[in-house]
């Protein structure tokens, strides 16, 4: 089993380098810029978007740090 673990992307995950024939990933939070909820809300649904996208069967989100 391949696993791939990131963190801290801050709203920077569209320039992550996907590993191939990864089996789980695994963010362990701080998807987002912003800590004020305003600002972090419309990030973090772009963020989630394009994590459920990601071709890796089985995906874990750890929000927070």
């Amino acid at each position: 089993m391949r696993c791939w673990f990131i963190s801290d992307t801050h709203n920077h995950h569209e320039s992550l380098q996907i590993p191939a024939d990864i089996d789980i990933v695994v963010h362990c939070g701080d998807e987002s810029e912003s800590g004020n909820e305003w600002f972090n809300e419309p990030e973090a649904r772009e963020f989630f978007d394009w994590y459920s996208k990601l071709s890796i069967p089985i995906k874990i989100f750890v929000p927070g740090n």
